[in-house]
């Protein structure tokens, strides 16, 4: 709907960009080589977790209304903020040693990567 520019700012790992979205979806990847994965915990989540949660199940509502309106961007603007939100989490919280954190750190991998995979964009194994 709208002209798009290309400038090399678009390659930048900060922002609104594909590799900002390609980070930290490797962050995630990394965390969970790194610490392994748990079993899905239903008790003690904080708040800043249950903000990282919703954001991680909102993919359903962007995947299915990107469909009913034929709007792939509405994917697209689900990844940037999902990134922001797990960037942001990641910076505020201690990820090894707590089963919540680790749980979602999975289940944001799981989502990006499908996310991606809508869009035609890879994970790539290291940034």
């Amino acid at each position: 709907t709208r002209d798009v520019i290309f400038t090399w700012d678009m390659l930048k790992t900060e922002g609104e960009t594909g590799p900002y979205i390609q980070y930290a979806s490797v962050r995630a990847k990394r965390v969970l080589e790194k610490f392994g994965k748990v079993k899905s915990p239903i008790k003690n989540w904080q708040k800043s977790e249950m903000g990282l949660a919703r954001q991680i199940v909102a993919i359903r509502i962007a995947i299915l209304e990107a469909g009913r309106q034929r709007r792939p961007d509405l994917i697209a603007r689900w990844l940037l903020d999902s990134a922001k939100a797990f960037n942001d989490f990641y910076e505020k919280n201690r990820i090894e040693g707590h089963p919540t954190r680790q749980w979602l750190t999975e289940q944001f991998y799981n989502a990006m990567e499908r996310g991606m995979y809508l869009l035609g964009l890879e994970i790539p194994n290291q940034m």
